[in-house]
């Protein structure tokens, strides 16, 4: 599943030929320390160390001591981390193993709804404890099923899609029922599914018509009014912010789109990558335009700049949001560029902090997992869940 991911994934980063496990470690590990650290200098490093003059000496400790004046005026926050040439300092959080469970095959998304953890796989949901991940219920879905889904809440409802079934099931959570299922016209889903302005939106994909993005009204459970075009391939969803997101996944048009919940008007972004809503932010896994290596972007609308430095995750997949934090999920390394290849124990998790200073956003300290093919992570709590889509399990976390 995720074919587009798997060979970006493998293009993007293979390992490099004749590196042993460890010492490829050891350059990973010290290019996060290096991402984690602002720059100091602009020109070649120079390491003799250097004297001020006197009247410069001066006017530093003057400008340090009005540093300190604003950050006591301002009730012991400075307006900007970037007035003093200092990155946000957070309080590390770390991830500690927690087991895990198998769900069944294919695990493809993640939600936490109605006190649940909620878990879209080939031919089944499932709803499973939070705390301990003890399956309380598995409802049956459509077997034929192999690639993406998505799950999300709203209208007193959980919904699922998945791509290429041309239907979206709703669920009951208060009796773990299917309720109903809606077609999409004849077309295929893009697997994509949000809940936003009173609407259910799934996205689908015509052989004829290209990209469109379909509104269900929850009140019927029938498709309602003309669809809103979008980019080639859509895919997954979000909402938040009052639009909802659009993840377009195929050239010529794998940019972001922001659909108007209420006008249907949509505006397309220069950035590609699934949109997702979370700490007040629009944030994306993808690259300028469709192109070039896959960073971590953070864009606020209406708000200019609005795209401001990101952190590069080559193999980035998923995100979610918890403690305080953005949370990043890696695929492992492969060992080809042509055929993906996984290489155990080099997928991870990243916390991310949501303030950018100066030159990008503080990365914190990675965990690395032992899935091979991680494409779903959620947060409830101080528990974080990971699904290996390849070996049917989801991996348990808790932040300390």
């Amino acid at each position: 599943m995720n074919d587009p991911v798997i060979e970006r994934v493998a293009r993007e980063d293979p390992a490099p030929a004749g590196l042993a496990r460890s010492e490829h470690e050891a350059l990973l590990a010290r290019l996060h320390a290096s991402i984690d650290e602002p720059a100091t200098m602009t020109g070649r490093h120079d390491p003799r160390p250097r004297r001020l003059p006197a009247a410069l000496g001066a006017a530093l400790v003057a400008a340090i001591v009005a540093a300190v004046a604003i950050i006591v005026f301002n009730g012991g926050h400075a307006r900007s981390p970037a007035q003093i040439g200092h990155r946000p300092v957070d309080k590390p959080v770390r991830l500690v193993p927690a087991g895990s469970v198998h769900i069944g095959d294919g695990p493809a998304d993640l939600l936490v709804a109605d006190g649940s953890l909620w878990v879209a796989g080939q031919g089944y949901v499932a709803r499973l404890n939070l705390a301990d991940g003890h399956v309380q219920t598995r409802i049956r879905m459509p077997a034929n099923v192999i690639g993406p889904a998505q799950l999300a809440t709203g209208a007193g409802s959980v919904w699922v899609a998945y791509q290429g079934q041309g239907q979206v099931q709703r669920i009951d959570p208060s009796n773990d029922r299917v309720i109903a299922t809606i077609g999409l016209r004849g077309a295929a889903s893009g697997g994509g599914i949000a809940v936003a302005g009173g609407h259910v939106w799934a996205s689908i994909v015509s052989p004829r018509r290209g990209g469109h993005v379909l509104v269900i009204d929850p009140g019927t459970d029938r498709v309602s009014g003309p669809p809103a075009a979008v980019g080639t391939g859509p895919g997954r969803l979000d909402a938040g912010l009052g639009s909802v997101w659009v993840q377009n996944t195929s050239a010529p048009n794998a940019t972001a789109s922001r659909i108007d919940p209420v006008t249907r008007a949509v505006q397309q972004l220069s950035i590609s990558g699934e949109p997702t809503v979370g700490l007040g932010h629009v944030w994306a896994l993808g690259s300028a335009f469709g192109r070039g290596p896959t960073v971590l972007y953070r864009f606020t609308p209406g708000v200019r700049p609005a795209y401001l430095p990101g952190a590069p995750f080559p193999r980035g997949v998923a995100i979610t949001f918890g403690a305080g934090r953005v949370w990043v999920l890696s695929y492992p390394r492969s060992r080809s560029t042509k055929t993906f290849r996984p290489i155990r124990g080099t997928a991870t998790v990243t916390p991310v902090a949501p303030r950018p200073y100066r030159y990008g956003l503080p990365v914190g300290t990675l965990t690395r997992l032992g899935a091979l093919q991680p494409d779903a992570i959620a947060v409830a709590g101080r528990d974080l869940w990971v699904a290996d889509f390849a070996s049917g399990e989801l991996l348990h976390f808790r932040m300390r």
